[in-house]
């Protein structure tokens, strides 16, 4: 049964679409986040509050 899941395409393409858009999600997060802090210059505590709103 799971031989027959890894080896249909259905599988591999959705394995690599939620790795893809889960890193993206991450990496633009994170980056959201450091722009806030850095650039802006504002608190961290609010701005870790406000980041999993976008």
């Amino acid at each position: 049964m799971i031989r027959k899941a890894l080896a249909s395409r259905t599988t591999v393409m959705s394995a690599f679409f939620v790795s893809f858009y889960v890193g993206a999600e991450v990496t633009l997060g994170s980056r959201g986040y450091t722009f806030l802090i850095t650039v802006r210059s504002t608190d961290t505590v609010m701005m870790a509050q406000i980041m999993p709103g976008y």
